[in-house]
């Protein structure tokens, strides 16, 4: 029971004016239980404190009383006798921030406050394994890295990657450039010869020469303790000559000793430069081609599923109409 002066005048003011509670009842449309309730102070009673606090006000303004302030008096003897604190408890928020809360029977705040702090550990714990987890990758990565031979990455002209062992490719052109970067921390070799690394670990390999056929870059990743991993890219150079139109064109087949050969069709150069063993040399000739070369024994010339071995080091080829050559 709430002690509150409040009802009990509430209850002199009625029999004064000779009331009943069934006329009250009746006058203010509020249930009798309710009117008896209000003088007898037991406002635990109603569902909740705005129905105490509004009856109170046409109780008393029934009477010719001030309902409001005595309504407003009311309310704060509840809330006096509901939140009366009978213990403190000190929190501390965020290392900074105390504030003291009243420990009381059906405290909605207490029980709020403090599923508040619980999920504000389980946050604290979360971040804190993230964290953790972030830190020990990247030292586990940085280690691996380490130990590891490096790992040879293409990105232009072509993607790839040497995760997975050798690879090949199809380009067409007499040259390509390989522009790249090694993951992880080590020396780069490309057929023998150390390719330097710019900040990152990238690289750029400039105008390889591409022959007929498969051309071989073996990269070659050195770790600092030594560990060696090697992979390789297989460029097959797709040029004007293939064996389904090998009848439209002819071709030249240098030797193991050949240096450079310059080719001449009707009397324009389309080729001069150095040459390897066993490459392929394809061109489309309309009328008249020449050959000159620094080791003419170690050329061939293949025409129409026929070869032709060269016997001097300046020689032409006259094509026929019968698809014959004549050597000149």
């Amino acid at each position: 029971m709430v002690k509150s002066s409040i009802p009990n005048k509430l209850k002199i003011a009625r029999i004064a004016k000779n009331l009943s509670v069934y006329i009250l009842s009746y006058e203010t449309g509020i249930k009798e239980d309710y009117l008896v309730y209000l003088e007898e102070g037991e406002f635990d009673k109603f569902d909740n404190l705005s129905d105490v606090i509004r009856y109170v006000k046409i109780y008393a303004d029934f009477l010719g009383l001030d309902g409001y302030n005595l309504s407003k008096i009311v309310e704060r003897d509840i809330n006096l006798h509901l939140y009366k604190p009978k213990k403190k408890l000190s929190y501390k928020i965020k290392a900074s921030v105390v504030q003291k809360v009243s420990k009381t029977k059906n405290n909605s705040l207490l029980k709020l406050f403090n599923k508040i702090l619980t999920y504000n550990k389980f946050l604290k714990f979360i971040f804190l394994f993230i964290l953790i987890f972030l830190i020990g990758n990247y030292f586990i990565s940085s280690f691996f890295n380490t130990v590891r031979p490096p790992i040879v990455h293409i990105y232009e002209p072509f993607e790839i990657k040497f995760e997975e062992g050798n690879q090949s490719i199809n380009f067409s052109g007499q040259k390509i450039t390989l522009k790249g970067n090694v993951i992880g921390v080590g020396e780069l070799k490309a057929n023998n010869k150390v390719i330097p690394q710019y900040p990152g670990g990238f690289f750029e390999i400039k105008d390889i020469p591409l022959f007929e056929l498969d051309n071989y870059v073996v990269f070659e990743t050195k770790n600092l303790y030594g560990s060696i991993n090697r992979s390789i890219l297989n460029i097959k150079r797709q040029d004007l000559i293939s064996y389904r139109d090998e009848e439209k064109y002819i071709t030249v087949i240098a030797g193991d000793m050949a240096r450079f050969v310059l080719v001449r069709i009707d009397d324009e150069i389309v080729y001069n430069d150095t040459v390897v063993p066993n490459q392929i040399l394809g061109f489309k000739i309309d009328k008249k081609i020449k050959i000159e070369t620094s080791q003419f024994d170690q050329f061939k010339i293949r025409y129409m599923g026929k070869e032709y071995k060269l016997t001097s080091e300046i020689q032409s080829f006259e094509i026929f109409q019968d698809n014959l050559i004549k050597l000149n």
